[in-house]
């Protein structure tokens, strides 16, 4: 991993790595820290530190002095004899330490001579860029990297060429690199950078680097989650009105959606219908006067409607079109068939189908899970094996199970109360587990237990809402608290 000191000229990157210098120092218990001073004979110190060592005969200190070269290329044998120099003058004087601190390393001939001077001298060391590193993070709370790179998924598309760190006045960042002499940055803990501190170390990396232009990742995801909502939206149009429609008719339903994606403009629809176009989502005449899904053509294919809908509720989800009729049609038995060889030809019982099809157009968390193979029935069912009826069972199963527990997950999701209750008029969800507890002789508990979670609607002095609440189990059924009510 690169290691960049930042400043605005090649004076202020000196001084920089003299305080991050100065501040390993502090943290590593050296005390009487002093910067440029001026010794004997007229030679200049970069750093100069004691350590403090307490013995049975009192307090004793060990002088170290330290050499800063932030050069951009490794240091040549002129400045490292400069600096064996300060060590023999500094050395008349009593027992001494020296760190060579360079940030690029030190050319050949440079660490062949250090090779030799350490088999008969031990107060001398080299340090450079990549030692740095790994003091920083005694210092600093740096995130790994893998962490690192999940934040950038998060918020880009992009793929970084290069992920380094960076100093800058006490400060640690990580520099993200992109092609095209692009990057953006992150501070140390993982977050994004924002305001004057984006400005200015952006400004300084365009000085210390071969990158030019830094890249918002906030407002870049920004725009991408803006013109994935707009494509999503243009389809559901579709699906909802089942038939082609002009780019002036997709305007007008989004003016019935300004909050959602406010100021749309119609060069923004253009671009999102060309995508789906070119993503072979949607079909269109030669002039692009009219544009129609491929699920609603006559040509359809079951691999189309997998794909139509994996792509429709993942990540951004339009609410409005979960439980159209529209949306339902074609979550049916062809699509279960298609499911089950998606599962490696796991077998669902007969009486569990129009189930299973029920859950599918309520649950878009299991749709879309079961739209994909899962390893846990397809990795020993690959290759068209057959099975003892025990496994087929487990399978079956477990399928069924994952489909509950989607479900289960998506009612209680705050984001989908309002269209369980207004749109599936779905009120509750009633759980009854039993646990046993195993040892290796016996059983040592055995115990049922129920759960009731429902949706209630607030007054209109509470805006109507719908929120989740516990329901106790001596309460009545929906049905049966309806008739009550009546």
């Amino acid at each position: 991993m690169q290691f960049y000191i930042l400043g605005n000229n090649s004076d202020d990157i000196g001084t920089q790595l003299e305080k991050l210098t100065c501040t390993m120092l502090d943290k590593l218990g050296f005390k009487n820290i002093i910067k440029n001073e001026i010794g004997s004979g007229g030679h200049e110190i970069d750093v100069r530190a004691e350590y403090i060592i307490s013995g049975l005969n009192g307090i004793n200190s060990k002088p170290l002095i330290c050499e800063c070269k932030a050069y951009k290329s490794a240091v040549s044998m002129t400045d490292w004899l400069k600096f064996l120099g300060k060590i023999l003058v500094e050395e008349t004087k009593g027992n001494v330490e020296g760190y060579f601190i360079a940030l690029s390393g030190v050319n050949g001939n440079v660490q062949g001579n250090y090779r030799d001077l350490r088999k008969y001298r031990n107060n001398i060391t080299l340090i450079t860029g990549d030692d740095l590193i790994k003091q920083l993070s005694d210092i600093f709370p740096i995130v790994n990297i893998v962490n690192i790179q999940k934040r950038i998924e998060q918020y880009t598309q992009r793929r970084p060429i290069e992920i380094s760190l960076c100093y800058y006045n006490i400060c640690v960042y990580f520099l993200i690199g992109f092609s095209e002499n692009e990057f953006t940055l992150i501070s140390n803990n993982g977050k994004l950078i924002k305001g004057q501190e984006s400005i200015q170390i952006s400004q300084l990396i365009s000085k210390n680097s071969s990158y030019r232009e830094y890249i918002d990742l906030e407002k870049e995801n920004s725009a991408l989650v803006r013109f994935v909502t707009i494509k999503k939206f243009i389809i559901s149009f579709i699906l909802l009105k089942e038939n082609e429609l002009t780019i002036s008719e997709i305007y007008d339903f989004f003016m019935d959606y300004k909050l959602q994606v406010p100021d749309i403009l119609t060069n923004e629809i253009q671009k999102a219908l060309d995508d789906l176009v070119e993503e072979s989502f949607i079909d269109t005449d030669l002039d692009k006067s009219k544009y129609n899904l491929k699920i609603l053509s006559a040509q359809k294919q079951i691999d189309d409607i997998v794909r139509f809908y994996k792509y429709l509720i993942e990540d951004i989800i339009p609410l409005f079109i979960l439980g159209t009729d529209s949306y339902n049609k074609h979550i049916n038995k062809e699509l279960l068939s298609q499911i089950c060889r998606i599962q490696e030809n796991i077998s669902i019982p007969e009486k569990y189908k129009d189930d299973c099809i029920k859950i599918l157009k309520w649950s878009p968390s299991a749709l879309r899970w079961s739209l994909e193979p899962d390893i846990m029935i397809v990795n020993h069912r690959s290759g068209g094996k057959s099975f003892h009826e025990s496994i087929e069972k487990e399978d079956t199963s477990y399928f069924l199970q994952k489909l509950i527990s989607l479900f289960s997950f998506d009612f209680r999701s705050k984001d989908l109360k309002d269209y369980f209750f207004k749109s599936c008029e779905i009120l509750e969800l009633e759980s009854n587990y039993r646990l046993k507890i195993k040892s290796k002789t016996k059983l040592e508990l055995d115990m049922e237990y129920k759960e009731r979670t429902g949706l209630a609607q607030l007054t209109k002095e509470y805006n109507n809402q719908i929120i989740h609440v516990r329901i106790f189990n001596e309460q009545p059924d929906p049905w049966e608290r309806n008739i009550i009510n009546e």
